[in-house]
């Protein structure tokens, strides 16, 4: 799978789609649908079960090959995802297919190895979870700037938790799944750069180190610290990043913006 340095844009729908892109599409405008009808509108995106897709690839009315060859890669990534949000163990190839109502064969008809099944499910999430998201503008005031930072990211790692916490032991022997957590760890850093690019300047010296400081308070492994290992609530984890990015930012003295 083929993330490549272009996808180093601040702004995720600039991204270049891959070949399993369109599959992908495919899934969430199912889900997309049927979230509408039940009055749904999570705006970090929506994850739907394998079975809300039709049985054992059967040809859709009006539905090409290629295009049946896409919802059925997207519906086999997808029971991935869903196995890997459900269980601590790595699912078998048996569970996939099975999950998935398709049969092992079919799994690696359209996935030559459990490699490039677990890369393309890197990019599904991806394509789901963070294309749809902005930077927060620099020109707003900074408590602004940090709330909106801190709801925007305290939404995204809720929803992907599940999944990434799987991801971070895969990603030692996939290297797809290792390049999309680079990625996406390089989007947080440098939306980060964009949102506190006054206070960075301001630093002087100083910049690195309190960026390096943003960049671990404003993290995943943060959020996953917060929320899973101490069990706190939503709602009392975002407080305390937001306290903690507050202390950091704030002017101290004629310094500028904290190094740490």
């Amino acid at each position: 799978m083929p993330l490549g340095n272009a996808m180093t844009s601040t702004n995720p729908a600039a991204w270049p789609s891959t070949p399993h892109s369109s599959a992908f599409r495919v899934l969430d405008a199912d889900a997309g649908h049927r979230a509408g009808a039940a009055g749904n509108d999570d705006p970090v995106g929506v994850t739907v079960t394998a079975a809300g897709a039709t049985e054992h690839g059967r040809l859709r009315k009006g539905e090409a090959s290629k295009e049946r060859g896409e919802r059925t890669r997207a519906k086999i990534a997808q029971a991935l995802i869903d196995l890997l949000g459900e269980s601590g163990d790595l699912p078998t190839a048996k569970e996939i297919a099975a999950r998935a109502g398709v049969s092992v064969r079919l799994v690696f008809h359209h996935f030559e190895d459990l490699d490039t099944l677990y890369s393309a499910v890197a990019h599904a999430q991806i394509e789901r979870h963070w294309r749809s998201i902005r930077p927060v503008p620099p020109d707003l005031p900074l408590p602004t700037r940090i709330e909106r930072t801190v709801s925007q990211r305290a939404a995204l790692f809720d929803a992907i938790s599940p999944v990434r916490r799987r991801a971070v032991t895969l990603a030692l022997r996939h290297g797809g799944v290792a390049e999309g957590l680079d990625q996406t760890n390089a989007m947080l850093r440098t939306w980060l750069e964009s949102t506190f690019a006054e206070e960075l300047r301001a630093a002087g010296r100083g910049s690195r180190e309190l960026g390096a400081a943003l960049e671990a308070v404003g993290s995943w492994e943060m959020w996953e610290r917060l929320r899973h290992l101490q069990g706190l609530p939503s709602a009392t984890a975002r407080r305390i990043v937001t306290r903690m990015l507050t202390a950091l930012l704030e002017p101290s003295g004629s310094d500028g913006p904290r190094a740490s």
